[in-house]
């Protein structure tokens, strides 16, 4: 493993210098800055180069965050912060002269938090697969995605917000570049990536300053199919993030850029979270020119073959933190859908029906989340459309130790695609792992992640050696459920896709989808 890093000073808010290049230079591997880098925040002074060996030992700080709830399923160890988090790590096994498939790595976190260091994402497992394993850092909450019209009017293209996108781009732009010494066949790049972390590889494969960066694509619960705010202006009734920031700046008595800068990097955290501030993409009308579905059913993605799914109780982990609140007697549960669903309450309660309210509605939230039924056959969907290979899958496997009764939650399938599923020591399992690891669980990881290495390597998962994973088309509509074996089923959910697009639709006719945008600080029934 190579943990590649950058130590300026400490300091206040401030833009990205060409950290890459100083990683090129470091490595003693030409590097051009790109022309469409990094110039939103106040430029930092140049950084001294490197004038010894520098031993990779030891992974980068995580991003600014503040710490996850202690104590509960999602704590793990702390690890430090600091701006100065913009890194990179390499995982490989080449030879001189290799060109081995490389696989990028976008970690989750709700675009709030998460961390490259963490145990769950060592790349190790998979580099021995003959792939080389990268895995990239990004800016987070305020200083990843914070808009401002201050920050547009400086900018060069006029834009703000979407700076941890910007990281990610120019991370790839970094590999394109220098990959090859590593072993890395620079024509052949994989992004890959679970919840905010696959909400990113749908941006960047909508995004125009993508093209050529990566040749295909893979996400594990999440993509922007549904509909994403703008900067600069109104969606369906909701305001521009660039107002919405303003008035929380003005608000926390912060109003005007400098005296943001002013602050020191903590303390903007703290304000910041204090007033529980989401971070999301938005349309910014440069690294996404449009919503990322419009650019999709265009045609003007990044027609790469993309690999997409999600988890068979992918709500069952956060709503045991109470965010998907769930009505005890049946017949509030049908009020409740009667007054959200509207037309489509009767069809809506036929496939969710209210015999059994829990499971209905936990169902419900799945295929309507951003990360579930409806966005990733969407985005499956969309990419056939445009004539380029999808997959899809559905991930059913309970964790032989689900002594708590979460199934196949959100992040379950990370340890098995990363081929850890024996090592619990991850943010994934503390709680959660009791008992032992079976040879079944050690198995199931083994073939999924060759599945995630094939995908990379050939762009396919058609059939070979007896093993058929057939391409999506929406005729057939072929799921491979990754269970106890793998099975492919061929629309395992009638009715579901088409009840939450026609839902979609009048939402928009509605202009009041701003309220099915998923947000887990929201409260409500999100359906």
């Amino acid at each position: 493993m190579v943990s590649i890093e950058r130590h300026p000073p400490a300091g206040r808010v401030r833009g990205t210098t060409s950290y890459l290049a100083e990683v090129a230079t470091f490595l003693g591997i030409p590097y051009a800055l790109p022309p469409t880098g990094n110039r939103r925040w106040k430029a930092a002074e140049p950084m001294p180069k490197w004038g010894a060996v520098r031993f990779a030992d030891r992974m980068g700080p995580a991003a600014m965050q503040a710490p996850l709830p202690q104590g509960t399923i999602l704590s793990h160890p702390d690890w430090p912060t600091s701006e100065d988090c913009l890194y990179l790590n390499i995982w490989t096994k080449a030879e001189p002269g290799d060109m081995r498939p490389v696989m990028v790595w976008i970690h989750g976190g709700g675009f709030i938090s998460g961390s490259t260091a963490y145990p769950e994402y060592d790349g190790t497992a998979l580099a021995a697969k003959d792939v080389v394993l990268v895995s990239l850092a990004y800016r987070l909450g305020a200083f990843g995605f914070f808009s401002h019209p201050e920050l547009a009017r400086e900018s060069a293209e006029g834009v703000s917000g979407n700076y941890g996108l910007s990281d990610l781009l120019q991370g790839l732009r970094w590999i394109q570049e220098n990959i090859a010494a590593f072993g890395g066949d620079p024509d052949c790049v994989t992004i890959f990536g679970e919840s905010a972390g696959a909400w990113a590889v749908s941006q960047l494969q909508a995004s125009p300053l993508s093209d050529g960066l990566f040749h295909r694509a893979i996400g594990q619960s999440g993509s922007s199919m549904t509909r994403m705010r703008s900067a600069f202006a109104m969606v369906d009734d909701a305001l521009p993030v660039e107002q919405v920031h303003a008035s929380w700046a003005a608000n926390a008595r912060v109003p005007r850029l400098r005296d943001l800068r002013d602050l020191s990097a903590s303390e903007l955290l703290q304000r910041w979270d204090a007033d529980m501030m989401l971070a999301e993409a938005v349309v910014d009308g440069w690294i996404l020119p449009a919503q990322v579905r419009d650019i999709f059913e265009a045609g003007n993605h990044q027609k790469v073959p993309v690999l997409a799914g999600f988890n068979s109780d992918e709500p069952e982990l956060l709503g045991s933190f109470g965010l998907y609140p769930i009505p005890e007697e049946a017949a509030d549960y049908i009020a409740l859908v009667r007054a959200r669903m509207g037309d489509h309450s009767d069809e809506f309660l036929t496939l969710f029906p209210a015999d059994d309210v829990r499971q209905s509605a936990m169902q419900a939230y799945r295929d309507g989340l951003q990360g579930g039924l409806s966005s990733m056959e969407s985005w499956a969907r969309l990419n056939f459309s445009a004539g380029a290979e999808s997959h899809v899958y559905i991930f059913s496997h309970k964790p032989s130790d689900d002594h708590m009764g979460l199934g196949a939650y959100h992040m379950a399938e990370i340890p098995y695609v990363f081929g850890h599923v024996a090592r619990k020591s991850s943010f994934v399992y503390p709680v959660l792992a009791t008992g032992p690891v079976t040879d079944a669980d050690i198995e199931l990881s083994e073939r999924m992640s060759d599945c995630w290495v094939r995908f990379a390597s050939e762009g396919t998962l058609r059939a070979v050696n007896g093993f058929g994973w057939p391409a999506y088309c929406p005729i057939r509509r072929p799921f491979m459920e990754i269970g106890k074996a793998f099975e492919v089923n061929d629309n395992p959910f009638p009715g579901r896709y088409e009840l939450f697009e026609k839902v979609r639709a009048s939402f928009i006719a509605q202009r009041k989808f701003r309220n099915q945008v998923y947000n887990p600080r929201d409260g409500g029934f999100k359906l």
